[in-house]
């Protein structure tokens, strides 16, 4: 009788350390994925930050494909001599950039 009791018990303190880890490791995963997308909100918050940058008038704009500086607002087509959109950045967004 005693050693069945001792088997339930064990079982029972098996199955616990095994609850115990499974919502451990589920608690992890959900912290590294909250961690993810508050980086990813951020990223975000930058990259709308560096577009109305681009959009305010008379900003010293730089375009980093041919190295042009020209005032904002950035024109339609992006730079003016090589019109690329993509490379064109504002210029203290650019020293900022070099700091890091």
């Amino acid at each position: 009788m005693f050693v069945v009791i001792f088997g339930l018990f064990v079982i029972f303190l098996g199955v616990v350390v095994f609850v115990v880890m499974a919502a451990g490791a589920t608690a992890s995963q959900r912290k590294l994925e909250v961690e993810r997308l508050e980086r990813e909100d951020a990223e975000i918050r930058n990259a709308e930050e560096e577009l109305k940058l681009l959009s305010i008038p008379g900003e010293p704009l730089i375009c980093l494909g041919c190295q042009k500086r020209f005032p904002g607002p950035m024109p339609e087509g992006g730079c003016p001599d090589c019109q690329i959109a993509s490379l064109v950045v504002a210029e203290r967004s650019g020293k900022n950039g070099n700091k890091t």
